[in-house]
């Protein structure tokens, strides 16, 4: 993960400095970027950031439950909030949020880790919480950090 991470945050300042291999990059990925993507990090160079923090500081547990909440609550809230949003907080939805929070929940009864069904639910509207926050940082980065850190508070709690 440390050298995925490594060698897309090398590409990325490449891509930013270079407009030639930006225009290229954007010409064959611009579909999947988000407007401001195309001049700065995308998303998943954050993603990839805060995965290497997780797997280096957290257990592998709660690595992988702060990384999965992201990924697919993310999704999710994206998806719902885009197509079905309608309840607008800033730039994001309360549609979104609660789907954030649900796809979370059910990806919990397929994969426990352990955890009880009250930290879950805990966790996954923290996680909707943290997603829906409009902060400056990029939330591929923020919220799986900070959900570890509550996980880790919280391992031996409920």
């Amino acid at each position: 993960m440390l050298s995925i991470t490594i060698g897309s945050l090398a590409f990325e300042i490449l891509r930013t400095r270079i407009t030639f291999v930006n225009k290229l990059f954007t010409g064959i990925f611009g579909s999947f970027l988000r407007a401001e993507e195309s001049a700065r990090f995308t998303g998943a160079t954050f993603l990839f950031i805060s995965g290497s923090i997780c797997l280096i500081f957290f257990e592998k547990n709660v690595a992988f439950i702060a990384l999965s909440f992201m990924i697919l609550g993310d999704a999710a809230a994206a998806l719902i909030g885009m197509n079905f949003g309608k309840i607008r907080i800033g730039k994001k939805s309360l549609e979104g949020s609660l789907a954030c929070a649900v796809t979370c929940i059910v990806f919990w009864f397929f994969f426990p880790a352990g955890m009880s069904f009250v930290k879950c639910v805990s966790i996954a509207v923290s996680t909707a919480i943290l997603e829906l926050l409009p902060l400056k940082i990029n939330d591929n980065l923020f919220v799986p950090i900070v959900t570890g850190t509550i996980l880790e508070l919280w391992m031996s709690s409920f």
